[in-house]
């Protein structure tokens, strides 16, 4: 099993709020077979996958990747400020290089964490 970890967090989270795999696709808009597939640990869900399954199963997105990341998220925010703060991440990430090392310098952030 090559992503043993997600896959774990994955079913724990799951069974947490006694869920199924068809009805966490109906609700998160990933598709059964993909989430067969994370619960497999034959692929392990990306950063968009990730953050819809978070929502439904009220974890962290980074928790579900396996990252060493709190389970549950301590910030309570509504889901509008989430989807809006997922909007920004994915133009933030699909910026050119230039212009992300900008951003960057604008917010502080130290280029080793990037």
């Amino acid at each position: 099993m090559k992503y043993e970890l997600s896959a774990i967090r994955l079913r724990e989270a799951m069974n947490d709020i006694d869920i199924s795999q068809q009805e966490l696709s109906n609700k998160s808009g990933v598709g059964k077979s993909s989430i067969s597939h994370y619960i497999n640990g034959t692929h392990q869900p990306a950063n968009k996958s990730a953050y819809l399954l978070g929502k439904v199963l009220g974890v962290s997105p980074a928790w579900l990747m396996g990252l060493d990341a709190p389970k549950k998220e301590n910030v309570d925010i509504s889901d509008r400020d989430m989807d809006k703060a997922w909007e920004l991440y994915q133009r933030y990430i699909n910026l050119p290089p230039e212009f992300r090392k900008a951003a960057d310098a604008l917010l502080k952030i130290d280029q080793a964490d990037t």
